[in-house]
């Protein structure tokens, strides 16, 4: 009977612990090994675009470089930011509601679906006000849009 109640108790043992083992086998580990899925530390830098390759792709239809922002069609060229499988990290200070967004041009702070003006992003001092309201009032025109 104590065998019994052993062979039960291992049993039951092994059915509670089987679920807390992550191991792969060998037709389900991927290609180099189960640790091979581990994230690089740093994550890749967004693609190149705009004019002369100098901006940064901050979604995939926004183009920002130092001057401002491409967006929409013109901005094509990050569409291949959806093809990649792994994340990009766009250079700039975080920016906008909850840091979602990054400064990525002299007061634009822009997020993966639109920009807007933040005063955060000021580097310059002699900015002019009627760019940013221009680069918000077509933000609003493309958001509508869409």
């Amino acid at each position: 009977m104590s065998s019994i109640k052993s062979s039960v108790f291992a049993i039951l043992i092994v059915v509670v612990l089987l679920p807390l083992v992550k191991g792969c086998f060998w037709t389900s580990c991927p290609i180099g090994g189960k640790r091979s899925n581990i994230p690089a530390t740093e994550p890749r830098q967004c693609m190149s675009c705009g004019p002369n390759g100098e901006g940064q792709c901050v979604g995939s239809n926004i183009c920002c470089h130092k001057d401002g922002c491409i967006i929409g069609t013109l901005a094509k060229e990050c569409n291949e930011e959806n093809e990649s499988t792994t994340a990009c990290s766009v250079k700039g200070v975080p920016c906008g509601t909850d840091g979602q967004g990054r400064c990525v041009a002299d007061g634009v702070c822009c997020d993966e679906s639109a920009c807007s003006s933040n005063a955060r992003c000021n580097t310059s001092g002699g900015r002019s006000k009627t760019l940013k309201d221009l680069l918000l009032i077509l933000n609003k025109m493309y958001r509508d849009k869409n």
